[in-house]
């Protein structure tokens, strides 16, 4: 199975069924490729199951997929993803790439230790005008300085330094300036709390939800 995807629409090629019209409101190649293969496995298990191609779009047209690629209106804009490989990263920059601001872009930005920070920061130097590192709690998060470091090392410029994601939320929006953009990637436990922080998403209500179990994790 494929699909074909363009401008304004796309369409879905199973093995046994084919979905033209289909809404293009994922926000890019890696995300219908993921509804593609959502609905491959919707084909194995029954295909009559898509056998409304108008129910299937309605149904699309609806989805929304918090912090993957996540898109918040504004002034300045933010644009959220969970970018924490050079792949993700990759796809991160190519979707800004596409779409680029009328003003500078600002990197909230950061990760866990043990993953990849000069990669992920190399794959996106192109797309960042500003960067603000934060450090991340927990026995797996990297400090500012630990991040900053490795930020550096790929090059980057225009780099400072936040001890935490709430402050380095904050030292963005100060800096920001009429038609910015700022981007928030690099971990679970960077988005989590910059959603919080823009009125996005509670912590406790996820937590009373779902118990400690099944709250946000990497």
């Amino acid at each position: 199975f494929d699909f074909v995807a363009g401008n304004e629409h796309w369409c879905f090629n199973g093995k046994r069924r084919r979905l033209r019209g289909l809404p293009v409101n994922l926000l890019g190649g890696p995300l219908i490729g993921n509804a593609s293969c959502a609905l491959q496995a919707l084909e194995q298990l029954d295909s009559s199951l898509l056998q409304s191609e108008s129910a299937v779009a309605t149904g699309l047209s609806g989805l929304t997929i918090p912090g993957r690629l996540q898109v918040i209106p504004g002034d300045p804009e933010w644009v959220i993803d969970l970018a924490h490989n050079p792949d993700g990263a990759r796809e991160l920059a190519k979707f800004l790439g596409r779409r680029p601001a009328r003003g500078r872009t600002t990197a909230v930005f950061g990760m866990l230790a043990d993953k990849d920070i000069g990669g992920v920061a190399a794959e996106m130097r192109d797309q960042v005008d500003q960067w603000i590192v934060a450090g991340l709690d927990g026995e797996r998060g990297a400090t500012a300085t630990e991040i900053a470091a490795q930020v550096a090392s790929a090059g980057v410029c225009g780099l400072e330094q936040a001890a935490s994601v709430p402050e380095a939320v904050q030292m963005a929006q100060a800096a920001a300036r009429p038609g910015d953009r700022i981007v928030a990637f690099g971990s679970f436990h960077l988005v989590a709390p910059v959603m919080e922080r823009l009125g996005l998403y509670s912590a406790v209500s996820e937590h009373a939800v779902n118990g400690p179990e099944n709250s946000i994790k990497s």
